[in-house]
């Protein structure tokens, strides 16, 4: 009977330790796995990476004490900031930097500077190219022929020379003692054109004489004679715009025979109509307006052989280039259309006399 008891024992001892195993297993693993965790930070603790700070204070200092709350400023305290901050902004004005406020706003600085200087220099070039009128003939010359490369840079030397003005084409008036503006053209038309001004006494003696033959054509049929008129001759002022050539025919229109201006806001018809009966030979007007007419002019000759020509080319016997500088600082010896219209002058009057005013 106690070998039976020993016997199961035996056999169930195996089973009581494998469900003990079972119970304790998670413990084990749980007490193993905070015991790796408090060496790791150990470790860590123990770790010299040289990030440590010692703070010492050397014998002769003290430490201060920071207070908690932070206290405003005072008001001379302010003053003084504004002041220093002020004389910083007037230091950098004064050397040509942009000074940005906290605002976010720009102080006026290196702006007056700026426009004071690109003033001076509109002003260098204007009177440098109102100078060109004073300056002796061989000088204007190479100057115009300069500006003709300028506004032809596709054309090839020998195409240029169509262009080009000859020294005998254009007249030296440097002798002219009196400024060179509005109120002396009239003047300076009396000195170097005097001789192309019509005379009111030949026009009314031609006029009776037109009216004379006229009259007895009426009554004779076989009365066959004609009054010779001589050929006109025109002085032509070009201007750089419509607004300055009726400056010019202000200026010009007490001459005797008077001035008429020949603009794009007029009509073209009415042009045509008055260089056919006009008595005046002092014309005001743009380089496009008196190509278009001398255009027209030749189309209706063409068309009308028995019709007169409003105007041709070669009745322009001297042009006056009006060398006024405009706001935008062009004159009319910057337009190319100047050029174009000299070289149809030129072509059919050898002899055109060209003046700089």
């Amino acid at each position: 009977m106690r070998s039976k008891k020993k016997n199961c024992f035996f056999l169930y001892f195996p089973i009581f330790f494998v469900s003990l195993d079972s119970c304790l297993l998670p413990i084990l693993l749980k007490c193993a796995t905070m015991t790796a965790d408090k060496r790791r930070e150990e470790n860590v603790e123990d770790l010299d990476d040289g990030l440590a700070i010692d703070y010492e204070l050397s014998d002769n200092e003290e430490g201060i004490e920071i207070e908690s709350e932070i206290k405003e400023p005072s008001a001379a305290d302010k003053t003084d900031i504004e002041g220093a901050f002020d004389s910083e902004v007037e230091e950098e004005a004064k050397e040509g930097t942009d000074v940005v406020v906290s605002v976010g706003k720009k102080r006026k600085g290196p702006s007056e500077e700026k426009k004071s200087k690109k003033k001076q220099k509109m002003e260098f070039e204007k009177e440098s190219k109102k100078s060109l009128s004073v300056e002796k003939n061989d000088i204007i010359v190479e100057k115009l022929n300069s500006k003709v490369r300028e506004v032809y840079p596709q054309l090839s030397p020998l195409e240029l020379t169509e262009y080009y003005l000859q020294g005998k084409n254009v007249i030296d008036s440097s002798d002219f003692s009196m400024e060179k503006n509005l109120e002396n053209l009239s003047k300076y038309i009396e000195m170097y054109m005097k001789d192309l001004i019509p005379s009111i006494k030949e026009f009314k003696r031609l006029r009776n004489k037109i009216k004379k033959f006229e009259t007895k054509k009426k009554f004779n049929k076989k009365f066959n004679k004609t009054v010779e008129i001589p050929k006109r001759k025109f002085i032509l002022i070009l201007s750089i715009s419509a607004i300055r050539a009726c400056d010019v025919h202000r200026a010009t229109r007490d001459l005797e025979g008077g001035s008429i201006k020949l603009i794009a806001k007029n009509p073209i018809g009415n042009d045509l109509k008055m260089l056919k009966t006009t008595w005046s030979r002092i014309l005001n007007a743009t380089p496009g307006r008196i190509e278009k007419l001398l255009d027209i002019s030749k189309q209706d000759k063409e068309k009308n052989f028995e019709s007169t020509l409003a105007l041709a080319a070669d009745e322009i016997d001297t042009v006056i280039l009006d060398n006024y500088v405009d706001p935008k600082l062009r004159s009319v010896v910057d337009d190319r259309e100047t050029f174009d219209l000299l070289k149809i002058l030129k072509e059919a009057n050898p002899k055109l006399k060209v003046y700089v005013y």
